[in-house]
């Protein structure tokens, strides 16, 4: 290393620290927004009633809308944010608007749909937008060699950051005081987002790669790309896979409580261990990733996605397995309440085949108590249970799901960043938002529309396992040390 090398490393400690705690800032969004609480909260008390999934429709509608505005506008703002060295800029301004919608939804009350929903999109749009920028950043922080396990530091910090804000909230919201919870999200994303503005140095290097006419230089990306079969092919594959991921992200919460029973409480405590796993993942397969390959990784967690998904969509349907096991469960109910009215008998004078102790001798007598006993229980109103080996299977998935997300997403940022020349970095990583964004308008609508037609999740969980599979299949021919090297034989020399 060099003398100059080392002296900016303190320099380049801080960037990389101010960078990844970005992550933590606004991974408090899409865990406390988007899966666990405020989508709960919008499906059975803004909407209300989601019995015929109306619910899942409308906000599978919110998804697809902002994304579809970031989609549209990312390869331009991209092209812009090259020109004039402004990625920092608009991460800002993306980051503001997406604190102040966050913060608009502490308004939100039953029926408020057109309100949330507008808030919500804004807010979303704000957070998926920032997040191109965000990315664009990481050559400016991170040598080529090193992306992959600084990307998987930021993803994993996100986890954490996700974590602790959805602890700090989770009591708020078990207490349906919502609206507050999202003044909290908005708050937490301000407050920690802060270092990277003032202490990350965006790369300030002669961009031989830009005209000054953004457009112009968006279609000269869009040719460049398509030119170039490996990134066509990575860009195909991350706008499939993509879509199955922020479509389980959007989903799963109601996946959860609509299809396994399970309660809000049950939900933000797998949440909660989820971000655990997550975090674990991102780390381990970011020093994997710069050891394998990007390319090599992303299909490593793409093959455990495509398990994950159709257990998933097995756990859904009505299994004998599952029957079977509820009705153990409800049978052992009904045994331990027959236990408890049967001690709570008072006793009574002994007649012919009783002993007075209160319990049934006599064949007559103890079919007036077991009727006596239905009738009680029918006025308990037991219901069978959920499965309860089934929503223990779903929690190991859930926590599979974790340990791969975080992985998966990390990769595929590192990987953009580490083929891309830097000069370039924020168109490419626009086109990359285009691929993410317009997977983000299909998959969730698609999800809401298959769950609306025909009353159940479980087919639209086994439309993202095909997606899963198709993103794997494109995968494996795609070579990142190949992309790398013909991207940047296109580049020319910087003047000396």
């Amino acid at each position: 290393m060099s003398s100059t090398a080392a002296k900016l490393q303190p320099i380049q400690r801080r960037s990389i620290a101010a960078w990844v705690l970005y992550d933590a800032a606004n991974s408090a969004f899409p865990l406390v927004m988007q899966t666990a609480i405020f989508v709960l909260y919008f499906k059975a008390v803004i909407v209300g009633s989601d019995r015929t999934g109306l619910g899942d429709l409308l906000w599978g509608i919110a998804i697809s809308g902002s994304a579809a505005f970031v989609a549209i506008t990312s390869p331009f703002f991209g092209a812009i944010a090259d020109a004039h060295t402004a990625r920092k800029r608009f991460l800002l301004a993306y980051t503001v608007v997406a604190v102040v919608a966050t913060a608009m939804l502490g308004f939100t009350g039953p029926g408020t749909i057109v309100y949330a929903m507008v808030f919500f999109m804004i807010a979303n749009a704000g957070f998926e937008g920032g997040m191109v920028f965000y990315g664009s950043l990481l050559p400016s922080v991170a040598p080529p060699e090193r992306t992959g396990r600084i990307s998987g530091i930021g993803w994993g910090l996100g986890y954490f950051g996700g974590l602790a804000c959805l602890i700090l909230t989770m009591g708020l919201a078990t207490q349906g005081r919502v609206p507050l919870v999202t003044v909290i999200v908005a708050a937490w994303f301000a407050v920690l987002s802060i270092p990277t503005f003032l202490f990350v140095k965006e790369r300030q290097e002669p961009n031989r790669t830009t005209t000054g006419r953004p457009l112009h230089d968006l279609v000269e990306t869009l040719r460049l790309a398509w030119r170039q079969p490996g990134l066509r092919r990575f860009l195909i594959a991350y706008f499939i896979y993509n879509d199955a991921i922020i479509t389980i992200f959007s989903f799963a919460a109601p996946f959860a409580t609509d299809e396994l029973g399970y309660t809000m409480k049950e939900v933000i405590m797998l949440v909660a261990a989820i971000q655990l796993t997550g975090a674990a993942g991102a780390l381990l397969f970011g020093f994997i990733a710069d050891r394998v390959g990007h390319a090599r990784t992303i299909v490593i967690t793409l093959s455990i996605w495509v398990a994950v998904t159709f257990s998933a969509f097995l756990t859904a349907r009505d299994l004998p397995l599952w029957q079977q096991d509820a009705q153990r469960a409800y049978d052992a109910e009904v045994t331990r309440v027959v236990a408890e009215l049967n001690a709570g008998r008072p006793a009574r004078p002994a007649q012919d085949g009783d002993d007075g102790s209160g319990a049934v001798t006599n064949g007559l007598d103890g079919a007036l108590h077991a009727a006596a006993l239905a009738v009680e229980l029918r006025s308990l109103e037991l219901a069978p249970p959920p499965s309860p080996l089934r929503k223990w299977v779903f929690a190991f998935l859930g926590l599979l799901v974790g340990f791969t997300m975080g992985a998966t997403q990390a990769s595929s940022r590192a990987f953009l960043a580490s083929v891309v020349p830097d000069q370039m970095s924020g168109r490419f990583f626009g086109l990359y938002a285009v691929a993410g964004r317009f997977s983000a308008v299909i998959g969730p609508f698609l999800f809401g529309l298959i769950s609306f037609a025909t009353g159940s999740k479980a087919w639209s969980v086994l439309m993202l396992a095909f997606m899963f599979t198709a993103g794997l299949l494109i995968m494996r021919r795609v070579d990142d040390s190949r992309i790398r090297e013909d991207l940047h034989a296109t580049i020319p020399p910087a003047a000396p």
